[in-house]
């Protein structure tokens, strides 16, 4: 609390207007989206469809096995956990406003597990092995509900794990399942939402607020009205 309070006398008016604004946002999509049951990504489409935007594919023969996160080595051939944090303990998969994450929290540093989630090893599994890269993106759906779990605290890792998936998919010379197809444009839908409602602005602008822009640019690009040729 002392963090906060210090935060805030620190803060112009307009800055406390807008960040009153997220918490009201924050509240409303809290009891919107409680039941993740309910909102499978596949609901969250809004009359969207996801178009592949056609990128220069590197050539590649190296397949990534794992992937390095601080003194960690994610191993790709298996599952992930996606809660997993830098000590072994999990974070918890309720909803995202009620997750304590700051220093001092029962689980560990943050970072870790943001770092995981970004997913920016995709675009490079992708060019070698596109059925591990399906089932990774696949698994990563089913996992992280919409607003639950540490995925979404921040707008920056949002629009970070937009733009490596949408790279990811874009590299894929397969055909993308119709089902996958689907909630990826609910991800995309969802993904835009959060970004545009809880921008890094004011005092908090910078690096973040340019990515989180460039992760909107992706998520525009990437979107067209179902039916269109």
């Amino acid at each position: 609390m002392n963090w906060l309070l210090a935060r805030i006398s620190k803060m112009t008016i307009g800055e406390v207007i807008t960040r009153g604004h997220k918490y009201v946002f924050n509240y409303f999509d809290s009891l919107k989206f409680r039941d993740p049951g309910k909102w499978p990504y596949s609901k969250i489409g809004n009359g969207l469809r996801i178009s592949f935007f056609p990128l220069l594919k590197p050539l590649s023969t190296h397949e990534l096995g794992e992937f390095q996160i601080f003194d960690r080595a994610i191993d790709l051939t298996s599952p992930i956990d996606w809660f997993d944090s830098i000590n072994g303990n999990r974070w918890s998969n309720s909803i995202s406003s009620k997750i304590k994450y700051r220093p001092g929290n029962h689980v560990g540093d943050i970072r870790f597990n943001w770092e995981l989630n970004r997913l920016q090893f995709l675009p490079l599994l992708a060019l070698t092995n596109e059925d591990r890269t399906i089932f990774f993106i696949s698994d990563w759906l089913d996992k992280n509900k919409y607003l639950h779990g540490p995925s979404y605290l921040s707008s920056l890792e949002v629009a970070l794990r937009w733009i490596s998936l949408y790279r990811a998919v874009c590299f894929l010379e397969k055909p993308t399942p119709e089902s996958l197809t689907n909630n990826l444009t609910g991800l995309a839908v969802a993904s835009g939402d959060f970004i545009e409602k809880r921008l890094s602005t004011h005092s908090s602008a910078g690096n973040h607020l340019i990515l989180e822009a460039i992760g909107l640019f992706w998520i525009g690009k990437s979107l067209e009205k179902k039916g269109k040729g």
